[in-house]
């Protein structure tokens, strides 16, 4: 890779128009950025304090096995998306199999268990099976998700286009009323107990609003949301092997500990070797909170960009364990969610819940006749920032969140304890440390009717040449909207060069 350049202008073969991008963070963010800033004809450079790509986007290995951070389930997988167009101009699905689940998740409640599929009709005939006196409002759930089967939102909904809105049109009334109308509101309308605790647990995000829930259940029915294999890493890997074929530059292990500002205007970055690489725009794609405290500093922020910071929820942070055994899983659902009859302490907190992912689908994560699983555990950051002070102890924790885990399995999969190969426990110090996000929050901000209602500002008032991308401006956070992020960027630099943009997604 090319080392880091010290005190001039980067420079590369896409500077057509003489103009230079600094990224900040090899994420999907960062490297969508770089993409499609080698597509218009900009010299772009991607500064990233880690050693590989894919930020939170990420696996890693232990032993034989593949233990994946990351996607479950990716936005975009069916040819003719807009979606799959961009992860055509970004290769990220290039020699690629998709796995398309026929359940989305398995929730057990007690003694009795729910299916959620991905079809609506089989998802419609396995509630009214379960349920008693709440027909109606499964078919106003399995009809919603119909209504959507097709339906793909714009790429910007700041800047959307007279052709987007024209085709949003026959979805607008049904739009917005399930934007109205939060998942935790849609619950309390259930009125068979075991139905209300399993339908909570499909999309545990009770202030977010329902359309989220009925959306990603109509994209996986229309097959647009299945499962890239070969894991997160490989995934962020093939969109850097395309932003390196296009011309683009990346430098590992440089650590930005400034931007550099002069008479308003971003002018470059400071790295923590000393040396300092200047450019005409500065995009930054890693954590949101980091940036604006700590790189940029508060002289130079507006009320507008801190404001979320000081209102918006975040996603709870997550104890993240993943596991390599030695069996065979194959035909186990996707995701398993088991409602407890009591709840159990976890690393200080209370759960009423535990669940866990098995990764059969995907054949590259385990050697033959053996399987991965994952557990995301809610948490709370205080706690592990409390428990990292004393290291026996920080240790301690993460075995007896482990010993939990396990046990739950075993008492689903008898006899897996005895299997377990090898165990992996990521807290959220472990995300901050590897990717600098903000408390482990890592999918940025939650979904919520406030800030899905809120403007998150991409540019500042008082710098100039300077953008955000990435998490931390798209509420809800994922995979696809870091691209998408990642592309309005360079859209929107282009338009302050006033020249026209060129991606290839329409």
């Amino acid at each position: 890779m090319m080392p880091p350049v010290h005190g001039q202008h980067i420079k590369g073969i896409g500077a057509l128009m003489g103009k230079n991008i600094l990224i900040i963070g090899a994420g999907v963010a960062g490297l969508s950025a770089g993409c499609y800033g080698q597509m218009n004809g900009f010299s772009t450079k991607v500064l990233e304090m880690h050693d590989q790509p894919g930020g939170m986007c990420t696996a890693w290995t232990r032993g034989h096995y593949t233990l994946d951070g990351c996607i479950h389930w990716l936005v975009g997988t069916k040819p003719g998306t807009k979606m799959n167009r961009i992860w055509g101009d970004l290769g990220a699905l290039q020699d690629c199999q998709v796995a398309q689940h026929e359940i989305f998740r398995q929730i057990v409640v007690g003694d009795r268990v729910l299916n959620v599929y991905t079809d609506p009709d089989a998802l419609e005939e396995e509630m009214l099976e379960k349920s008693d006196g709440d027909e109606d409002i499964i078919r106003e759930f399995t009809d919603a998700i119909r209504g959507f089967i097709g339906f793909e939102p714009p790429l910007d909904t700041r800047k959307i286009s007279i052709i987007e809105y024209i085709r949003m049109l026959p979805y607008l009334p049904k739009l917005m009323r399930y934007q109205k109308v939060t998942i935790g509101e849609f619950t309390e309308r259930f009125t068979d107990p075991f139905l209300k605790k399993a339908f909570r647990m499909i999309f545990p995000l009770s202030s977010s609003p329902l359309f989220i829930a009925v959306l990603t259940l109509a994209l996986m029915s229309d097959g647009d949301a299945g499962c890239p294999t070969g894991g997160s890493l490989a995934f962020a890997k093939r969109i850097e092997r395309r932003y390196l074929e296009l011309g683009g530059q990346v430098s590992y292990r440089s650590k930005v500990v400034k931007i550099l500002i002069e008479g308003g205007r971003a002018t470059g970055v400071l790295l923590d070797d000393g040396s300092e690489v200047h450019a005409d725009h500065i995009v930054s794609a890693c954590d949101g909170h980091h940036t604006l405290f700590d790189l940029i500093g508060e002289e130079h922020l507006d009320q507008h960009a801190v404001r979320p910071y000081q209102v918006l929820e975040t996603f709870k942070p997550i104890v993240y364990v993943s596991m390599g055994v030695d069996r065979d899983m194959t035909g186990e659902p996707p995701i398993t969610t088991v409602v407890l009859d009591q709840p159990i302490e976890i690393a200080g907190e209370k759960q009423d819940c535990i669940g866990w992912a098995v990764h059969s689908y995907d054949p590259s994560r385990a050697p033959p006749g053996k399987c991965t699983i994952t557990s995301m555990i809610e948490t709370d950051y205080g706690f592990w920032r409390d428990a990292h002070s004393d290291r026996s102890r920080y240790e301690c924790e993460k075995r007896k969140v482990r010993d939990i885990l396990t046990e739950h399995l075993e008492t689903r999969y008898p006899g897996i304890g005895s299997q377990i190969e090898v165990v992996d426990v990521a807290t959220p110090l472990t995300w901050e440390r590897y990717t600098g996000v903000w408390q482990g929050a890592y999918e940025g901000w939650m979904p919520s009717t406030e800030a899905r209602r809120m403007t998150i500002p991409r540019t500042l008032e008082k710098v100039e040449n300077f953008s955000i991308c990435g998490q931390w401006v798209e509420p809800g956070g994922g995979v696809p909207p870091s691209a998408i992020s990642g592309r309005n960027a360079i859209r929107d630099i282009c338009r302050r060069e006033k020249v026209r943009f060129h991606g290839q997604a329409r």
